[in-house]
């Protein structure tokens, strides 16, 4: 599964749409979504609710995890997650604390193609996760803070598009 947002020009006023759905094949088929009415971000309520409305129809049991973007973070939101029964791979911003540092400085020497794990689960919004990290070939750091092992997570995160593409790159190279 894969939350997103995405917004749609037509006419005077944009729609502003809250989007859940099944990734396959590197496309995401909408099953829940919702308008926003504001532009922007979405708020914490919201995906809960998408989350919830999903959840009725589709058990978490069901779902391989669920993949987003750095938009979709924060410790309400992340505890949310878990007693849902929900794994995550979620890219976080370099500047998230992870225990008591920058994610950006844990990862400061890693070089393109390479991939990283942290030894130890880590305290990410009030959650133990594991958090790996890459760099793409544009040197981004692209850094997931997820309930999977290293390389699953890169397999789940690189069918999200458009984020997911530029890892597909780094298939297969060693860590």
């Amino acid at each position: 599964m894969s939350v997103d947002r995405t917004t749609w020009e037509h006419g005077e006023a944009p729609l502003n749409l809250l989007v859940l759905g099944a990734v396959v094949h590197g496309y995401t088929i909408p099953l829940v979504w919702i308008a926003l009415d504001h532009t922007g971000n979405s708020d914490t309520r919201a995906r809960m609710w998408l989350v919830l409305r999903l959840l009725q129809a589709l058990p978490a049991r069901r779902w391989k995890g669920l993949v987003a973007d750095r938009e979709f973070i924060g410790a309400e939101w992340f505890r949310f997650l878990r007693p849902k029964g929900i794994r995550r791979a979620i890219r976080i911003r370099k500047d998230t604390i992870l225990d008591d540092l920058r994610a950006d400085t844990c990862f400061a020497d890693l070089q393109q193609g390479q991939f990283c794990v942290l030894a130890e689960q880590t305290w990410v919004f009030g959650e133990r996760l594991r958090v790996v990290a890459t760099r793409s070939p544009s040197g981004d750091l692209v850094i997931i803070a997820t309930d999977f092992g290293l390389w699953e997570t890169w397999k789940l995160y690189k069918l999200r598009c458009p984020c997911g593409m530029h890892l597909r790159q780094h298939q297969g190279q060693g860590l």
